[in-house]
């Protein structure tokens, strides 16, 4: 699973105690409602442009509960935001909300006091506890999450078909398609290298099934590092599946929608992605195949995880 945090400082409190994450993130909020007498601006940085409507629905739901709030939504490029909002947020100048990658800054902007805390103003009683981790710092809760979302393989189906593949139910099995896609002349997987986010996903989908339990308690630890086992095993893993990645895969994926037009345009088999990718990987082949699967564990048993 994926999860994505809001995080912010006191006019995100005010925004959520207004009620506002009914819509953005499907949790009632607790508190008081503010009635500024005059205009309130809250600025929301995200990389994702795609959220601008949600947000102004949310303006709509404050302002007709009598809430004289106005919010300032900004999208940032994918690959520089979290540069951008660093050099923002210590720099003085950074938004009243904003989106982070699970556990991405929220450490050192909650010691440096860049956030604020939302225990005791917000009602956090309806959100996973599991998905609250990744915006906690020393015991208090900073971000709550905006969305969880399903991590997997996406495929072609008829490439499959064409070369009598089934969808692996081992890692060794995975491996053998890939590598008889391959000596077809058939890119197996394409991989946006370049998204530090897409690699950090694509990492943590092949963990949760090759790892399985130990991986979950790995990647939720304090204590775990990058010498630890589970984080060992699940890269020696990705190394394996690398060799199968687009060529040069590292330098891929600048503009953040490379995989999803492989993919649809049958330039490769398989990506890894989340099921938000769905409509973008449609819209370059309405008629495609599409199917998915998890990351096969190394045996039939357990089940693949996520």
């Amino acid at each position: 699973m994926d999860a994505r945090m809001l995080l912010g400082g006191k006019k995100m409190i005010r925004v959520l105690a207004a009620g506002s994450l009914v819509a953005a993130g499907g949790f009632m909020a607790s508190g008081r409602p503010v009635h500024a007498g005059s205009p309130v601006t809250v600025t929301v940085w995200s990389w994702r442009s795609q959220d601008a409507p949600m947000w102004q629905q949310v303006q709509k739901a404050l302002q007709a509960k009598g809430e004289n709030i106005r919010i300032n939504f900004t999208s940032k490029v994918a690959t520089q935001y979290d540069a951008v909002l660093q050099t923002a947020m210590t720099g003085g100048a950074g938004p009243d909300v904003f989106y982070g990658r699970a556990g991405a800054g929220t450490a050192k902007y909650a010691a440096a006091h860049l956030i604020a805390p939302l225990n005791g103003k917000v009602d956090l009683s309806t959100v996973n506890s599991a998905t609250l981790g990744a915006g906690e710092y020393q015991g208090k809760d900073y971000g709550v999450p905006f969305a969880t979302q399903t991590l997997a393989i996406f495929y072609n189906k008829a490439i499959f078909q064409q070369y009598h593949l089934s969808v692996p139910t081992t890692w060794a099995q995975l491996l053998s398609d890939c590598a008889t896609l391959k000596s077809h002349g058939v890119t197996p997987f394409y991989v946006m290298g370049i998204q530090q986010w897409m690699l950090a996903l694509s990492i943590d989908a092949v963990g949760a099934s090759t790892v399985s339990g130990a991986w979950a308690a790995a990647v939720t630890s304090k204590k775990t590092n990058f010498n630890s086992a589970p984080y060992i095993h699940t890269l020696t893993k990705f190394q394996q599946l690398s060799q199968y990645f687009e060529h040069n895969f590292l330098a891929v994926g600048s503009a953040g929608n490379e995989q999803e037009e492989a993919l649809g345009l049958g330039r490769a088999a398989m990506i890894f992605d989340g099921i938000w990718a769905v409509p973008s990987i449609l819209q370059y082949n309405k008629s495609l195949q599409l199917g998915d699967f998890l990351v096969p564990p190394e045996s039939p048993t357990p089940q693949p995880h996520q």
